[in-house]
């Protein structure tokens, strides 16, 4: 059986197409919002880590997970059920479109490491999970924001990570949807590549300026960088740390 420890909690990954990555890491680590939350929203949740860091980040919140395929969906409600904030965290086995129309509930944090590759235009994944969670064919960017502009609160933030390319489709429908970018994280793969993934913040309010940042996950070693670890000391099990 596949499981990944972290420090609160222990995820089971093994009917999940998406396994536990550090893009997801990365964005639950990274993530921010200036207002309370007390609703938090996690799209496409696969084994359920995002769910979980939201509801260890925020101690108050409720959080509703939303995962398209039956196994993960399971299994995400059994890491739920067995942690200490099972009575916060609720998954819904069903698609984010279906979740959007039987739902009248607002949120005010949704976070989602969505699918973002276009069918058309990239090399078909044959297993049929992986292509589920990682191809637009099941939810577009533009059915994705649809959805957001229904269930995010007035003050809330929706946070996403997505490849560098997509990431600048993605910022144009956000502006199209009537939403506005407030922060970006550019994070780089190693210190002498350039950045391949983008955390993006965004919302219903116009900030005064963009916030852009950038975090280095490995050195050229191959070892994280000190930044890496300590945004993910919270979660991560570090063993042999100097």
């Amino acid at each position: 059986m596949s499981v990944f420890h972290f420090k609160q909690f222990t995820i089971r990954h093994q009917h999940a197409a998406m396994k536990v990555g550090t893009d997801s890491v990365l964005l639950g680590s990274l993530l921010s919002t200036e207002h309370k939350v007390n609703t938090v929203l996690d799209i496409g949740s696969g084994s359920g880590l995002l769910a979980m860091m939201m509801a260890q980040r925020f101690q108050e919140a409720t959080i509703d997970a939303v995962e398209i395929d039956a196994l993960a969906a399971q299994e995400s409600a059994l890491n739920m059920a067995e942690c200490i904030w099972s009575n916060r965290l609720q998954v819904h086995a069903i698609s984010f479109q279906q979740f959007c129309e039987n739902t009248t509930k607002q949120y005010d944090l949704i976070v989602s490491n969505p699918p973002y590759y276009i069918e058309e235009t990239n090399t078909p994944i044959e297993n049929v999970q992986r292509k589920m969670a990682r191809h637009q064919s099941d939810l577009s960017f533009e059915e994705l924001l649809i959805g957001i502009t229904k269930l995010l609160a007035p003050q809330g933030i929706c946070w996403v990570i997505l490849p560098r390319q997509e990431a600048e489709l993605f910022v144009t429908e956000i502006s199209n949807a009537g939403f506005f970018l407030s922060h970006r994280f550019h994070l780089f793969p190693k210190q002498s590549k350039p950045y391949n993934r983008v955390v993006i913040g965004f919302g219903r309010s116009r900030q005064k300026e963009v916030m852009v940042n950038e975090c280095c996950i490995y050195n050229d070693d191959g070892t994280h960088t000190e930044a890496y670890y300590q945004l993910t000391l919270p979660f991560l099990l570090w063993q042999n740390r100097g």
